[in-house]
């Protein structure tokens, strides 16, 4: 997660201002509190070829210290608006970003309009501080001293090289931090289980699926719901509710997963999809921190009749010499587990974009446990024919830590069933189908639920 760190800019009540909400007029604070170009700030008149030359080493240096601001359109020592025009400016930086830097960093960008004229104004980047440094521009880490974004470099002189090397062993191990913090966020500490029967009549540990979410930014809900009360009634109330989802342009159904018992503990809230005491354990939780981040953990759901599905599995013409092997494997429901992974992650991202329109990307780490021959079964067409032509398909794994997109923030679409698609499609082939075979199930299951016109 991302902090939002410095920023030269209060509100009326002294409060920082990150770029998210920034107006023109607020600009005028770079005059008034007569702030200069330094460690977080640099000013550049206009959006030339030489401006284009320094950008990447001026965000990557901005990256590997503690984040900063670059203002174009602004001139260094008086701080003097000098307007210019937005020709695209944010698609050539992202590209130079693109060509020039390695890892790419993060930055936001904000085009402030004048109100002299509509079609000039000032540039805004803000570059938060990395999360994977060092941030690599044209071959050499940047850092910034003082005003100047300065290369680290191999020097004969001997206070030189240890200067640099210090450097650069700092930025690894803020690197290394950072990872430490999302592992040590992706682990379940809420009482979850998914308890089935046996043969022996001994309840085994069945299958369970566990999302940690993670925003690009600090979202701190307490700066837009006052109370933890506040956020516990709003939470429950918008889970009640129906949301859409499309398919393209078009309202293809609308569904909810309704959490019904919200407990308040350390940093979050613990909300849970029955309210019944007997099912506290086997219910689908939604861990709510203030900070935006969120865990959901789902038990996945058990066919309680085996040997029901087993019946049907073996008219399909598999391969086998003793029926007793199908007692092997374990049967859950594909089609609920694909609308609850669903269900919760769009409750969590539309719930999130009412409270907060600009939240906009998260991380996504998704961790199954417990699915050693555990067989996803769908009542559908496309996976009879599936398991005609490959046999019994199974998970071959006790447990999977899927890293969606390898710690890339993923741009969320709330309301695009082809996002979400997209998205869950590594957990499907943890249980041995291809992405094309998920296509079909995913297809199948949410056809079901489509809303007739």
């Amino acid at each position: 997660m991302f902090e939002f760190g410095y920023s030269p800019f209060t509100d009326n009540n002294g409060n920082k201002k990150n770029i998210f909400n920034l107006n023109f007029t607020d600009l005028e604070q770079l005059q008034t509190k007569e702030i200069e170009e330094g460690e977080h700030i640099e000013y550049k008149v206009e959006f030339n070829s030489s401006v284009k030359k320094k950008i990447p080493k001026i965000i990557s240096s901005f990256a590997n210290e503690s984040g900063g601001w670059i203002f174009v359109g602004i001139e260094n020592k008086t701080r003097k608006f000098c307007y210019i025009e937005n020709n695209g400016i944010e698609e050539i930086i992202q590209q130079l970003l693109k060509e020039h830097t390695s890892p790419i960093p993060k930055i936001e960008i904000k085009f402030l309009k004048s109100d002299s004229s509509r079609e000039t104004g000032i540039l805004v980047i803000w570059v938060p501080e990395g999360i994977e440094p060092p941030y690599i521009a044209n071959g050499n880490i940047f850092v910034r001293v003082g005003s100047t974004s300065t290369p680290l470099k191999n020097d004969e002189d001997l206070f030189v090289a240890i200067k640099d090397r210090f450097y650069l062993d700092r930025l690894y191990q803020k690197s290394k931090a950072r990872k430490q913090e999302i592992a040590d966020f992706c682990n379940k500490k809420i009482s979850i289980s998914n308890d089935i029967p046996t043969n022996l009549g001994i309840p085994d540990k069945g299958g369970i699926c566990n999302i940690y979410i993670i925003p690009v930014y600090n979202l701190n809900l307490f700066e837009h719901l006052e109370t933890e009360e506040d956020i516990i009634s709003l939470f429950l109330a918008e889970s009640k509710i129906p949301k859409p989802y499309f398919s393209g342009n078009d309202l293809f159904c609308e569904m909810n997963i309704e959490f019904k018992k919200a407990t308040q503990s350390y940093m979050s809230i613990i909300f849970r999809s029955s309210d019944v005491l007997d099912y506290f354990q086997n219910t689908v939780a939604w861990e709510q921190f203030f900070n935006g981040s969120a865990k959901f953990h789902i038990p996945i759901s058990y066919y309680p009749n085996q040997k029901s599905i087993i019946g049907t599995i073996k008219q399909n013409d598999l391969k086998y010499e003793n029926s007793e092997i199908f007692s092997k494997f374990q049967y859950y429901d594909g089609e609920t587990f694909i609308k609850t992974i669903i269900l919760c992650l769009g409750s969590y991202f539309k719930i999130l974009k009412k409270v907060i329109p600009d939240f906009s990307e998260v991380f996504i780490i998704i961790e199954l446990e417990n699915i050693k021959r555990l067989v996803l079964f769908f009542d559908l067409e496309e996976y009879r024919q599936v398991i005609k032509e490959k046999g019994l398909i199974f998970s071959d794994k006790q447990s999977i830590k899927i890293d969606l997109y390898n710690l890339n923030a993923v741009k969320i679409e709330e309301n695009n069933l082809m996002f979400y698609l997209l998205l869950i499609n590594q957990v499907f082939r943890s249980f041995g189908y291809t992405n094309n075979e998920f296509a079909k199930f995913f297809t199948g299951t949410m056809r079901k639920h489509e809303k007739k016109s």
